[in-house]
Formats: C-alpha cells, structure tokens, sequence
C-alpha cells in the first residue's frame, strides 16, 4: 500500500511540473531586420549571440529617463551586408517617430566597405514593450561616392529585463 501511494505521488508531481511548463511556453521567435539598397532587399535573421564571427547581433532597444526617450539599434555579423549602429532622441511613449539623429553610422561590407554618415534618419516604432519593439526606418546617408537612402523593417524580440 506504501509503495502505491509513493508511486501515486511521485506521479502526480512529475504531471503537474508538465502542465506548468505548458503555461510558460518558451519564446522561439528570432529577431529579424530587413535592409533594402540599389531595389535589392535582405532579410537577416538573428544568429546565436556568441563571440564567433560568423554570428549576427540585431537588437533594438528603448531607454526612457524623465525627460526623453532614446531609441538604439544595432546591427552586425559576418553574414550580412551592413552594419548598423543607431542613437535617436524620440517621443516619451517610446512608440511613433523618431528623427532626431544623436548618433549614427551606416557601413556596407561588399562595396569596398566605406561607411556613410547619416545625414537623416527617421524610425518609426510600431510596437515597444519591454519584449518586442517593431517598426520600419529610412536612412538617408552619404559619402565620398555620394547620397543614397536605404529603407528596411525590423522585429526585435528581447527578454524582459
């Protein structure tokens, strides 16, 4: 009779430890960034977050302080055409537009890898929240070489933290 109930219990805890995993699914979602330069667009998904080269970091984030609201974006990797690092002054909401362009750089890779400045940047964020921020942008850089814009979307999923 011991020996069934032990059985019974041990049972029903290794259930119930199931089912709470069920509640609490894992996020598998990627964080994607698409860059659209000369009619050719590129979608880049993100790679593990780990020190070999060959691995691609996109992340975004929306930092809020009492009086403004920055907006970060970062892309790079080994896989990818351009890289990106981006600091904009925006709304409190943290959702809207941004424009104001703090700080910012633009490299393409594969075209002798000179980079660009920004001469204007606009980000739209679609959605912020501590585990997502979405939006579209649009760049208008320039160079020795001369002026293009590039556009682009991006979906970034982040742990809360």
């Amino acid at each position: 009779m011991k020996r069934i109930l032990l059985i019974s219990a041990v049972s029903l805890s290794l259930f119930a430890c199931k089912k709470d995993d069920k509640d609490n699914p894992t996020s598998k979602s990627k964080n994607t960034f698409t860059y659209t330069t000369g009619g050719k667009t590129y979608t880049v998904n993100e790679g593990k977050r780990i020190t070999m080269i060959e691995s691609t970091f996109i992340d975004a984030s929306i930092n809020k302080s009492a009086n403004f609201t920055t907006f970060n974006l970062a892309v790079e990797g080994e896989s990818i055409p351009i890289e990106i690092g981006l600091m904009i002054d925006g709304p409190l909401s943290g959702l809207g537009t941004y424009t104001d362009v703090v700080n910012g750089w633009v490299k393409e890779k594969y075209s002798g890898g000179m980079g660009y400045t920004i001469n204007a940047a606009t980000v739209n964020v679609t959605e912020a929240s501590p585990n997502k921020i979405t939006g579209t942008y649009q760049f208008s850089l320039k160079n020795a070489s001369g002026n293009k814009t590039t556009t682009g979307t991006f979906n970034i999923t982040q742990p809360a933290q």
